[in-house]
């Protein structure tokens, strides 16, 4: 609906923001795993928050993978469907 409101420089502007905003959050995770030498989210998470948490971060980076990808399929059809 927002992007439907706006004009057509508004919702691109919000479109490309929300994808450098996405994309450089996960630069930052690959410069984590670059650092500590680690291959999967599990042993990044090992790594840096201990055994306990190794099972929360995998959690919490699948749920961030997955709602990013529901966020932009919203945008893009909210975008499109005006």
């Amino acid at each position: 609906w927002c992007l439907k409101e706006s004009s057509i420089v508004g919702g691109i502007s919000l479109f490309v923001l929300v994808g450098v905003l996405s994309g450089l959050s996960l630069v930052l995770i690959a410069i984590c795993c670059e650092c500590t030498q680690c291959f999967t989210f599990k042993e990044l998470g090992e790594r840096t928050l201990g055994q306990k948490f190794s099972v929360i971060f995998q959690a919490s980076m699948f749920i961030y993978t997955f709602f990013s990808c529901v966020s932009f399929l919203i945008l893009v059809g909210d975008f499109f469907s005006g």
